[in-house]
């Protein structure tokens, strides 16, 4: 899935999906990850699992690469299960937005413009961004981008979303194995 060096689009949908594991660039893939995943797929393909899914952010590595992944897991899946990969490039920018979407798109216009005549009103040239934080439409002082963001990377240094792991793991659960 896209995302670059951040995992927060391959650990959300990881999380929607039900992947027995995501591959993220905060947490560099091994091969020791590699032979536990082979391990795993075999063990439970073997006891009648008829579907997995796995989830690699396209920059969770460079020697380990989807394609890379996919030729392990076939070679070494023995005709015990079939690997196929689908990137889904920019087919995950989305489609037709949602009601949830247009509300929440309006509010943050309705906002943003807000903000703007109210800067505007006291000749504040204040370069900001509008989001959503905690439940809440925040406003962020991009001057502070240094601050924010990881250094070389695009990613923030504040990655929340990692403190899912553990759920991630717990809810890919079955049969008392750990799937991811």
């Amino acid at each position: 899935v896209m995302g670059r060096d951040c995992g927060y689009l391959a650990l959300m949908s990881g999380l929607a999906n039900g992947a027995e594991r995501v591959y993220i660039p905060e947490e560099p893939i091994n091969l020791d990850d590699l032979q536990e995943d082979v391990s795993y797929l075999v063990r439970e393909f073997g006891d009648g699992k008829r579907l997995g899914l796995f989830i690699r952010n396209e920059n969770a590595d460079d020697i380990y690469t989807t394609d890379f992944m996919v030729r392990l897991f076939s070679h070494e899946g023995q005709g015990i299960f079939d690997v196929r990969q689908a990137i889904l490039g920019h087919a995950q920018q989305g489609d037709t937005p949602s009601p949830f979407d247009r509300i929440q798109a309006t509010k943050m216009a309705a906002r943003g413009i807000e903000k703007l005549l109210s800067l505007a009103n006291e000749d504040d040239n204040s370069l900001l961004a509008i989001g959503v934080q905690e439940g809440s439409i925040t406003y962020t002082d991009l001057s502070r981008w240094d601050e924010l963001i990881e250094p070389g990377k695009t990613r923030p240094r504040d990655q929340w979303w990692l403190r899912l792991r553990p759920l991630a793991r717990a809810m890919a659960r079955e049969n008392g194995h750990v799937k991811g």
